[in-house]
């Protein structure tokens, strides 16, 4: 039961007891100042009203009947919400909070690392999102102020939450960043497209009827992934080496070179050139080479992910590689579509 009722119900049970105490609410009013007859409670700041609320002040409180001030002087409890920067679990909820979403914080005299505190994060949280009424023209600065001030407070008070990509992306940068990181689910016809939207944090959704997919993958050119013999994750006997590449395929016609450039738009990039290349059905029987020379190595820092560690070229060369062996497996379009998905799922 929340508050508000506990309060009604405490004062008609008195009432029915004959001791005089009688709730007095004031009536609601309409919008041309007349009274309804029905009776309006303010909870949160709102006037709320057969269902519906209106806003006052912006602010948070309550305070719409003396219901409150009869109980008070009759020594029963009266609860107001209070609002406090929550603290996280010392267990699971530091451990999550660590993996998922928590930035490390440099102290600039010192150059000692921390982690966030809670309250940080519903600052930097609440400051991205309302930096996003800039794209409404007729919002101006003091609205936006107040609406962070509110985020903020309910996202310390953890009396709101938003997503967990929010939480992990979400800053002052927030209205110039791809609005993929911020996505929750979507959907893709293509597998690049796919592989685009998790790479970025996004729940994604396919259908694999067959009419919508179109790629027949056994048209996909042979692919060979190399990578330079001086790039830190190269391991002698396991891969090719560019310098081999070069020596054994050359750079005439039918050889077709791509260097995955070192970011995730890249290496979405890698997947389209061979999945646009079976679709147009004239590269079967050429070749595509995947230099991933230029991809930081494994446990470099990655700025635009809060300087969590890389994972280095390999999990997608593994996965190039094994997608890869779908061509000449027999198997239908649709059922192609999904093993592509998982191999490249598998290294998100």
């Amino acid at each position: 039961m929340s508050d508000t009722a506990a309060l009604v119900s405490a004062a008609n049970k008195a009432r029915r007891k004959g001791n005089g105490l009688k709730a007095k609410t004031r009536p609601a009013t309409k919008a041309n100042g007349h009274s309804n007859g029905h009776a309006a409670i303010q909870t949160n700041g709102f006037t709320k009203k057969n269902g519906f609320a209106k806003k006052q002040n912006g602010f948070f409180s309550y305070a719409a009947t003396d219901i409150e001030d009869r109980l008070e002087a009759r020594g029963l409890p009266k609860k107001r919400m209070r609002f406090a920067s929550r603290q996280l679990d010392p267990g699971m909820g530091k451990a999550v909070a660590r993996r998922t979403y928590l930035r490390k914080i440099v102290n600039a005299e010192t150059g000692r690392e921390r982690w966030e505190t809670w309250e940080e994060v519903a600052d930097r949280v609440a400051r991205g999102n309302s930096l996003l009424a800039k794209n409404f023209k007729s919002l101006d600065k003091k609205h936006i102020e107040e609406e962070y001030k509110i985020l903020k407070k309910h996202l310390a008070n953890a009396s709101m939450l938003m997503s967990g990509r929010h939480l992990q992306h979400g800053d002052e940068t927030q209205p110039s960043r791809n609005m993929e990181v911020f996505t929750n689910c979507s959907t893709a016809s293509a597998s690049y497209v796919l592989f685009y939207l998790l790479m970025n944090g996004s729940g994604v959704g396919r259908a694999y009827d067959d009419d919508m997919c179109v790629v027949n993958w056994d048209n996909m050119p042979n692919v060979r992934c190399v990578i330079s013999d001086e790039h830190p994750d190269f391991v002698w006997g396991a891969d090719e080496s560019v310098k081999d590449a070069e020596h054994k395929y050359g750079k005439g016609d039918g050889i077709h070179w791509f260097h995955v450039p070192d970011t995730r738009e890249g290496w979405a990039q890698a997947v389209e050139m061979i999945e646009v290349m079976a679709y147009e059905k004239k590269y079967k029987d050429e070749l595509l080479i995947i230099d991933f020379s230029q991809v930081r190595e494994k446990g470099q820092p990655i700025r635009g992910m809060q300087n969590r560690p890389a994972s280095g070229p390999k999990p997608l060369m593994n996965a190039i590689e094994r997608l890869a062996t779908i061509k000449g497996a027999g198997m239908s379009p649709w059922k192609q579509a999904i093993f592509v998905d998982h191999y490249l799922a598998e290294c998100v």
